[in-house]
Protein backbone atom coordinates (compact mmCIF):
# COMPACT_ATOMS: atom_id res chain seq x y z
CA UNK A 1 0.00 0.00 0.00
CA UNK A 2 1.06 3.25 -0.69
CA UNK A 3 2.48 5.96 1.71
CA UNK A 4 0.00 8.35 0.90
CA UNK A 5 -2.91 5.32 1.12
CA UNK A 6 -1.69 4.32 4.64
CA UNK A 7 -4.45 2.93 6.54
CA UNK A 8 -5.22 3.70 10.77
CA UNK A 9 -3.87 0.90 12.54
CA UNK A 10 -7.49 -1.14 13.82
CA UNK A 11 -6.54 -0.22 17.28
CA UNK A 12 -6.65 3.85 16.74
CA UNK A 13 -9.94 5.49 18.07
CA UNK A 14 -12.20 7.39 16.79
CA UNK A 15 -14.29 10.35 18.49
CA UNK A 16 -18.15 9.87 19.12
CA UNK A 17 -20.06 10.69 16.83
CA UNK A 18 -17.31 12.55 14.76
CA UNK A 19 -16.79 11.29 10.63
CA UNK A 20 -12.78 10.89 10.61
CA UNK A 21 -12.34 12.48 7.02
CA UNK A 22 -9.60 14.35 5.74
CA UNK A 23 -12.35 16.74 3.98
CA UNK A 24 -13.95 17.68 7.20
CA UNK A 25 -11.26 17.67 9.92
CA UNK A 26 -12.56 16.58 13.12
CA UNK A 27 -12.63 19.65 15.36
CA UNK A 28 -14.24 21.38 12.76
CA UNK A 29 -16.62 18.53 12.61
CA UNK A 30 -17.00 18.67 16.29
CA UNK A 31 -17.72 22.50 16.40
CA UNK A 32 -19.82 22.98 14.16
CA UNK A 33 -22.44 19.80 15.38
CA UNK A 34 -22.24 20.48 19.08
CA UNK A 35 -25.44 20.62 21.34
CA UNK A 36 -27.40 23.44 21.81
CA UNK A 37 -26.31 25.00 25.36
CA UNK A 38 -27.38 28.20 26.99
CA UNK A 39 -25.17 30.65 25.96
CA UNK A 40 -22.23 32.06 27.60
CA UNK A 41 -20.90 35.27 27.82
CA UNK A 42 -17.14 36.52 27.90
CA UNK A 43 -15.61 38.74 30.07
CA UNK A 44 -16.74 41.72 28.07
CA UNK A 45 -20.47 40.96 28.10
CA UNK A 46 -21.31 39.73 24.81
CA UNK A 47 -20.99 35.94 22.96
CA UNK A 48 -18.15 33.97 23.24
CA UNK A 49 -15.68 32.97 20.49
CA UNK A 50 -13.72 30.23 19.89
CA UNK A 51 -10.85 30.34 17.75
CA UNK A 52 -10.57 26.68 16.79
CA UNK A 53 -7.72 25.42 14.42
CA UNK A 54 -6.99 21.87 13.15
CA UNK A 55 -3.37 21.29 12.32
CA UNK A 56 -3.89 17.95 9.65
CA UNK A 57 -2.38 15.97 7.50
CA UNK A 58 -1.78 17.98 4.02
CA UNK A 59 -3.62 21.37 5.48
CA UNK A 60 -4.37 23.62 8.28
CA UNK A 61 -7.78 24.72 9.16
CA UNK A 62 -8.98 27.32 11.71
CA UNK A 63 -12.01 28.31 12.56
CA UNK A 64 -14.06 31.14 14.37
CA UNK A 65 -17.09 30.29 15.95
CA UNK A 66 -19.63 31.02 18.89
CA UNK A 67 -22.78 29.08 20.00
CA UNK A 68 -24.93 32.47 19.02
CA UNK A 69 -23.60 33.31 15.89
CA UNK A 70 -22.06 29.66 14.29
CA UNK A 71 -18.96 30.14 12.36
CA UNK A 72 -18.03 33.80 11.42
CA UNK A 73 -14.75 33.34 10.02
CA UNK A 74 -12.28 30.50 8.69
CA UNK A 75 -9.44 30.10 7.03
CA UNK A 76 -7.22 27.23 5.46
CA UNK A 77 -3.08 26.84 4.39
CA UNK A 78 -2.36 23.53 2.35
CA UNK A 79 0.71 21.26 4.26
CA UNK A 80 3.07 19.56 2.09
CA UNK A 81 4.44 16.32 3.45
CA UNK A 82 7.48 14.35 2.11
CA UNK A 83 6.79 10.97 1.13
CA UNK A 84 10.60 8.81 1.16
CA UNK A 85 11.86 5.70 -0.23
CA UNK A 86 12.42 4.10 2.90
CA UNK A 87 8.91 4.68 3.83
CA UNK A 88 9.41 7.96 5.70
CA UNK A 89 6.65 10.41 5.42
CA UNK A 90 7.17 13.82 7.05
CA UNK A 91 6.81 17.55 6.71
CA UNK A 92 8.92 20.85 7.88
CA UNK A 93 8.18 21.58 11.54
CA UNK A 94 8.29 25.41 10.95
CA UNK A 95 5.49 25.18 7.91
CA UNK A 96 3.10 23.59 10.55
CA UNK A 97 3.89 26.23 13.14
CA UNK A 98 3.68 29.12 10.35
CA UNK A 99 0.07 27.55 8.68
CA UNK A 100 -0.98 27.64 12.17
CA UNK A 101 -0.35 31.04 12.93
CA UNK A 102 -1.41 31.83 9.26
CA UNK A 103 -4.71 30.33 9.25
CA UNK A 104 -5.62 31.69 13.08
CA UNK A 105 -4.67 34.78 12.25
CA UNK A 106 -6.76 35.15 8.84
CA UNK A 107 -10.04 33.98 10.99
CA UNK A 108 -9.47 36.49 13.47
CA UNK A 109 -9.39 38.71 10.78
CA UNK A 110 -12.10 37.89 8.77
CA UNK A 111 -14.42 37.67 11.69
CA UNK A 112 -13.39 41.15 12.78
CA UNK A 113 -13.62 39.79 16.77
CA UNK A 114 -11.05 38.85 19.35
CA UNK A 115 -11.69 35.40 20.42
CA UNK A 116 -12.29 34.82 24.02
CA UNK A 117 -10.49 30.74 23.60
CA UNK A 118 -8.31 29.11 21.58
CA UNK A 119 -7.91 25.54 20.93
CA UNK A 120 -5.97 23.73 18.85
CA UNK A 121 -6.24 19.95 17.58
CA UNK A 122 -3.46 17.48 15.60
CA UNK A 123 -2.07 13.91 15.19
CA UNK A 124 -1.02 12.92 18.53
CA UNK A 125 0.78 10.29 16.85
CA UNK A 126 2.97 13.04 14.96
CA UNK A 127 6.58 13.56 16.65
CA UNK A 128 9.77 15.70 16.12
CA UNK A 129 13.02 16.76 18.33
CA UNK A 130 12.72 20.34 19.38
CA UNK A 131 14.36 22.93 21.78
CA UNK A 132 11.98 23.57 24.77
CA UNK A 133 14.16 26.43 25.50
CA UNK A 134 14.03 28.14 22.44
CA UNK A 135 10.93 26.08 20.55
CA UNK A 136 13.22 25.68 17.85
CA UNK A 137 12.57 22.74 16.06
CA UNK A 138 15.10 19.90 15.67
CA UNK A 139 14.03 17.62 13.54
CA UNK A 140 11.57 17.41 10.83
CA UNK A 141 8.16 16.04 11.83
CA UNK A 142 7.57 12.61 11.42
CA UNK A 143 4.22 11.62 10.26
CA UNK A 144 1.55 8.97 11.47
CA UNK A 145 2.38 7.60 7.89
CA UNK A 146 5.85 6.80 8.86
CA UNK A 147 7.19 3.37 8.90
CA UNK A 148 11.04 3.73 9.62
CA UNK A 149 10.74 2.51 12.97
CA UNK A 150 8.84 -1.11 11.35
CA UNK A 151 12.75 -2.61 12.29
CA UNK A 152 12.42 -1.48 15.73
CA UNK A 153 8.96 -2.75 16.36
CA UNK A 154 9.88 -6.53 14.64
CA UNK A 155 13.11 -6.37 17.21
CA UNK A 156 10.42 -5.94 20.04
CA UNK A 157 7.59 -8.36 18.53
CA UNK A 158 8.33 -10.47 21.57
CA UNK A 159 7.17 -7.50 24.03
CA UNK A 160 4.05 -6.71 22.21
CA UNK A 161 1.77 -8.55 24.25
CA UNK A 162 2.78 -7.38 27.48
CA UNK A 163 2.79 -4.02 25.57
CA UNK A 164 -0.42 -4.02 24.75
CA UNK A 165 -1.43 -5.49 28.20
CA UNK A 166 0.42 -2.58 29.59
CA UNK A 167 -0.74 0.55 27.21
CA UNK A 168 -3.76 -0.77 25.41
CA UNK A 169 -2.00 -0.51 22.11
CA UNK A 170 -0.44 -2.43 19.19
CA UNK A 171 3.60 -2.81 18.24
CA UNK A 172 3.22 -0.39 15.67
CA UNK A 173 5.32 1.90 13.92
CA UNK A 174 1.85 4.54 13.37
CA UNK A 175 1.85 5.65 17.21
CA UNK A 176 4.14 7.74 18.85
CA UNK A 177 6.54 5.64 21.28
CA UNK A 178 8.45 4.08 17.86
CA UNK A 179 9.11 6.70 16.20
CA UNK A 180 10.63 8.19 19.75
CA UNK A 181 12.75 5.31 19.79
CA UNK A 182 14.06 5.75 16.21
CA UNK A 183 14.64 9.73 16.85
CA UNK A 184 17.13 8.02 19.34
CA UNK A 185 18.50 5.27 17.78
CA UNK A 186 21.81 5.72 15.73
CA UNK A 187 21.71 4.66 11.71
CA UNK A 188 19.89 7.69 11.05
CA UNK A 189 19.97 11.24 10.16
CA UNK A 190 18.66 12.37 13.72
CA UNK A 191 20.10 9.98 15.97
CA UNK A 192 22.19 12.50 18.03
CA UNK A 193 19.48 15.38 17.85
CA UNK A 194 17.20 12.55 19.49
CA UNK A 195 19.60 11.36 21.64
CA UNK A 196 19.94 15.07 23.08
CA UNK A 197 16.03 15.61 23.63
CA UNK A 198 15.04 14.25 27.00
CA UNK A 199 11.50 15.86 26.75
CA UNK A 200 9.35 18.15 24.22
CA UNK A 201 9.11 15.23 21.33
CA UNK A 202 5.12 15.22 20.99
CA UNK A 203 4.04 17.46 17.94
CA UNK A 204 0.97 19.03 20.28
CA UNK A 205 3.97 20.40 22.68
CA UNK A 206 5.68 22.15 19.63
CA UNK A 207 2.19 23.44 18.73
CA UNK A 208 1.13 24.16 21.85
CA UNK A 209 3.28 27.12 22.22
CA UNK A 210 2.03 28.39 19.14
CA UNK A 211 -1.26 29.21 21.30
CA UNK A 212 0.22 32.10 23.03
CA UNK A 213 2.19 33.48 19.94
CA UNK A 214 -1.05 33.69 18.43
CA UNK A 215 -2.45 35.62 21.09
CA UNK A 216 0.44 38.21 20.57
CA UNK A 217 0.39 38.55 16.65
CA UNK A 218 -3.33 38.25 16.10
CA UNK A 219 -3.91 41.49 13.66
CA UNK A 220 -5.15 44.60 14.96
CA UNK A 221 -9.41 44.94 15.22
CA UNK A 222 -11.30 47.96 14.06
Amino acid sequence: MPAQEAAYPASSQRLPGVTRSRSSPWLVTAVATMPQRPVRTSERGDDVHILAIDQGTSGTKAIVWSPERGVVGSAEATVRPRYLADGGVEVDARELLESVLDTGGRAVAESGVRPDVVALANQGETVLAWDRATGRALSPAMVWQDRRAESLCRDLAAEGPRLARATGLTLDPYFSAPKMAWLRRTGNPYATLGQRTTRGLFRSDYLGRSRRKLRSTLPPLP
